[in-house]
Parts: structure tokens; sequence; C-alpha cells
């Protein structure tokens, strides 16, 4: 922000040594009286400049306005400061010799170029909108006009020093603000990522504790228990806490390979209905502890894909269903879908409320209904959407669904 607001000041100290210049070159060729009001009327504009520039800056450093307020108002003062100087010069340029308009067009380009610089670095946002763009173009637009409209002498090879030099500009310009667009979404992607991981890390030290703590509390019933039943009870809780710690410990190695690009997805034929039915008999007991009946639709299909990946988001899927959803059952097919295939898995529990689905699958989200268990760190349907991606597929949620929640993966059919 300092940066913008000295090359501002150079800006407003170049107009005024260019009205400067522009008074000495040209008296003594124009009529004195209308010299006298017209440099009048550009200094007291540069004195008025100068003094709104210093009442704002004071603004921003009170705090009161931002730059970007401050920037649209400067860019407002200098398309007045154009306007009057190519004014000006449609006056007094009849008057003048054509030694008299080089030396103006000459320091005509030092003022756009100071102008194309400082207008180009101040903007703190991505699009400051035509009037910040064309702001150092009005003037040689309007001089290399009055050329064009009075072509004697060397007008026409002013006129086209001119318009190249404000095109030369234009590229110049436009290069840079592409460089500098570039580095801001660059910016604003680092600092999304900064802030994503600050909270995966946040969310690590606090689910990691909750197993942790838990194993320790479950250890000391063990080693207090006084009959088998009780020893029983606390070793089953034992081995549930350490199941949950595996599971998040292989989730975030599953991650940090997927984000690695570590993990390389074999294409090939893979039958559905196998696929299918291994989940129902992975998850089958899982379920029925939660009070979860698990179905499946037969599916004579294949998908073009990854069988260990395909697996891996199924039973994403299905875990999440078991534990988040609060559904009663749970099924799993799959159907063709504009030339290719979906696999679904679809429960009637609470659903996704709308407003979360756009952003389900991005890193580090979790949904609002956990249930009654909150575990993970929202990197497992940031894995399945990576999964799907290295298969040439695509994860998501399908909106249509009304009553709970039917999570695909599409995949090119087999």
């Amino acid at each position: 922000m300092e940066f913008g607001l000295v090359l501002l000041a150079v800006i407003w100290a170049i107009y005024a040594l260019f009205v400067g210049v522009t008074n000495f070159v040209i008296q003594g060729d124009v009529d004195p009286l209308l010299l006298f009001w017209l440099t009048a009327a550009n200094y007291v504009y540069v004195a008025g400049w100068g003094a709104v520039m210093v009442w704002l800056w004071r603004r921003i450093r009170a705090g009161t306005i931002t730059y970007d307020q401050f920037f649209q108002t400067a860019m407002r003062i200098c398309t007045l400061g154009m306007v009057m100087l190519t004014g000006c010069f449609w006056v007094f340029a009849p008057a003048l010799s054509e030694r008299q308009r080089f030396i103006v067009v000459v320091a005509l380009m030092a003022f756009v170029m100071a102008a194309v610089v400082g207008t180009l670095r101040v903007p703190t946002r991505l699009h400051r909108g035509v009037l910040g763009d064309m702001l150092p173009f009005f003037f040689p637009i309007g001089v290399g006009a009055w050329f064009v409209v009075h072509p004697d002498g060397l007008g026409w090879a002013m006129a086209g020093v001119i318009f190249i030099f404000g095109g030369l500009g234009w590229l110049l310009r436009a290069q840079a603000t592409s460089n500098m667009r570039g580095d801001f979404f660059i910016l604003i992607e680092n600092e999304r990522l900064r802030a994503e991981k600050a909270r995966f890390l946040a969310a690590a030290s606090h689910d990691l504790d909750q197993p942790l703590s838990s194993a320790q509390l479950f250890f000391e019933q063990l080693s207090a228990a006084k009959d088998d039943v009780a020893r029983s009870q606390a070793g089953r809780r034992l081995e549930r806490a350490f199941n949950s710690l595996k599971g998040m410990t292989e989730q975030v190695t599953r991650y940090l390979q997927l984000e690695a690009g570590a993990v390389v997805a074999r294409r090939e034929s893979v039958a559905i209905a196998p696929l299918l039915l291994h989940q129902i008999m992975l998850n089958e007991s899982r379920g029925a502890e939660a009070g979860v009946e698990l179905r499946t639709l037969p599916f004579g299909g294949k998908v073009m894909g990854d069988a260990l990946l395909i697996e891996r988001v199924l039973n994403n899927y299905v875990v999440n269903a078991i534990r988040h959803a609060k559904a009663r059952r749970i099924l799993l097919g799959a159907k063709r879908h504009k030339g290719r295939v979906r696999l679904y898995v679809i429960d009637d529990g609470v659903g996704v409320p709308e407003e979360e689905r756009a952003n389900l699958f991005d890193d580090f989200v979790q949904g609002s209904h956990h249930g009654e268990e909150r575990g993970g760190f929202g990197l497992g349907l940031a894995s399945v959407r990576r999964m799907a991606v290295l298969m040439h597929g695509h994860a998501g949620i399908d909106p249509h669904w009304e009553r709970g929640c039917a999570f695909f993966l599409e995949l090119e059919a087999g």
C-alpha cells in the first residue's frame, strides 16, 4: 500500500512538472491572458489534488476509509486532470511550432508511463473497472486525435508515434496486470490452505486426544476389573478405542498419499456385483450393532477403474452412513447414467443440508449431521474425490434424492 501511495505522489509531481514545462515552452506564442488562466486552473487543480491525497491518506491511517476507497477517489481526480490536460493541448496546440509540440509530446510520454505504473500497482482488488484500466491512455488518445485532425507537417508521424507508444504501454500494462492477478490467486490459495491446515491441526489434536484418553481409561478399568465380565467389557471398549485411533491414522495416511501423488490407479474392467456384495459382508456386523440393515441390488455391468480404490470409496460411503446418517436401511446399487455407470450408496437417514453439499468433498470439511459419533478430520470424502479423479471419474451427492442421502461414484462403463 505504501508503494502505491508513493507512486501516486510521483504522478502528482510529474503532472505539476509537466504543466510547468508546457508553460515555459509555449509562453510568448499564445495569448498571455489565456495562458495565465489555463495555467492557474491547472495549478489550482494540482494543489487541490495534493491536499485531497494528504487528507485521504490521513483517513487511511486513522482507519476511517479503506485503501480501495482511496484508490477510487484518486482515479476520479486523475481522470479530471487528464481531461484538463487534453483540453489545454487542444487550445494551445494551434499556436505552437512543431518543435514545441514535440517537446510537449516527449513530456507527455514520461507522464503516461508514470501513470501506467502508478495505477498498475495501486489497486488491491482483481478488477478496477474501465476507469482504472483506461486512465493512463486518456491523454495520449486526446493528443493523438489532435494530430489526426491536423495532419500538417509531421502530424501523421506524431500521431503514429503517440498511438504506438500508447499501444506498447497498454500491452505492458496488460501483461503486468495478468502476472499480478496470477500472484493474487496464488496468495489467496496459499491463505486458504494455511487456514485449512491450521484448522486440521486443531481438529487433529482434539480428535486424536479422544480415543487416546478413552483407551487410557479403559486400560485402567481392565487392570482394576475383578471378574471376567467386567474384564471382557473393558477389553471390548479398549479395542474399540484403538480401532477408532487406527481408523483416524489410516485416514490421514491415505489422504497424504493421495495429496503427494503416491497412489497410482490401475485401469481395468471391474465387475460391480462382487464389489457391492463384498461391502455388505465387510459392514454387516457393524451395521447390525448400529441397527442398520444393509441391502444390495443386483447389477451385471462393469466399470473401468481400480478395484481397490473403488472398494475404498464404497467403504467410506457405507461407514459414514452407518456412523452419521441415523439411518435404518442402507442400499448399495448401480445404474447407467449418460453412457457411464454410477455406483450408489443410499441411506434413509437425516440427509445432508443443501447448503453443505457443494463443499462436502473439500479438504477438512465435515457435515453438521454426525449422529452420536464425530470422528475423523474431514479427510474421508476429500480422499474419495481424489480417488475418483485418479480413475477419471466423479464423486458426489445426487441432488434429486429427497429422503436421506445418495452418494455416488461415477466411472466409465467397462
